[in-house]
Parts: structure tokens; C-alpha cells; sequence
């Protein structure tokens, strides 16, 4: 909360990208730059459900930064980080623009091109006003 306000705050950033979030209760946000990974990776944090999903989404990267960027803006929501196997903090199975109320937060799914991120709080998340490419 920034002091003397009722303003909430949380910060992102991956490669050239960055995200903040402002509202009037607490949140969460995460962006993440879409580059490929370990192959094994997907199967380590996602929970089965979870992967089910990602497999008949066709095992894209998009996909598997889509669902980390709700996993990590439950982790900022909540502010305890990934202090648990990620494959034990799920997520709703969201596509760019998808909102959904989950465990009784509002996640919301963004996406471009190159990028993914999302948003985890107390009150419905808004639209993606602005996102920053120039370098952090």
C-alpha cells in the first residue's frame, strides 16, 4: 500500500517488458517474456490437472507461461512466494483475455506476441491499460 493512500501496488518485469498494477485492495501481477525452457520443465510445476491441459492446448510455450504468470501472481498476491513445490499452488486454466474467480480471488490472463502475464486480487482485475517494451 503506498503511504497515506488506499492505493495497492505490485511490480513485474521479464526481458523487455514490464507490468505494474494498481487498485484499490491488494494484488498481484506477474509478466513473463516467452522463451522455450528445459523440456521437462512443464511436467515439474504443473499439477496434473494442469498438465492435462497444457498437452491438449498442444504443449505450447504460450501456454505454459500463460499458467506460470497465475501461479506467480498468486505467489505475489498472497506474498509467499514459491515457498511450496509450483506444481502445489494452482491455478485456473485461463486463455489471454480469460478472468475467472478462483479459491476466492479474481485471476485475470493477458498475452501478446511475445509475452504473458496475469493478475491475482481481491477485486476483478481491468483490462491491460499499458505495457511497457522499452528495457528495465
Amino acid at each position: 500500500m503506498l503511504a497515506g493512500e488506499r492505493l495497492h501496488f505490485n511490480l513485474s518485469h521479464s526481458g523487455p517488458f514490464a507490468l505494474c498494477g494498481v487498485g484499490d485492495a491488494p494484488l498481484g501481477v506477474d509478466i513473463e517474456a516467452i522463451r522455450p525452457r528445459r523440456p521437462a520443465l512443464p511436467r515439474y510445476i504443473m499439477s496434473d490437472r494442469e498438465f492435462r491441459w497444457y498437452e491438449a492446448q498442444g504443449g505450447r510455450w504460450e501456454d505454459f507461461y500463460t499458467l506460470w504468470t497465475l501461479k506467480e501472481s498468486i505467489c505475489k498476491y498472497t506474498g509467499q512466494g514459491l515457498d511450496r513445490a509450483a506444481r502445489r499452488i494452482e491455478a485456473p486454466l485461463l486463455a489471454p483475455g480469460e478472468c475467472a474467480r478462483w479459491q476466492g480471488l479474481w485471476l485475470r490472463a493477458y498475452g501478446g506476441p511475445d509475452w504473458r502475464a496475469a493478475c491475482c486480487g481481491e477485486a476483478e482485475p481491468g483490462t491491460l491499460m499499458w505495457l511497457s517494451e522499452e528495457p528495465v
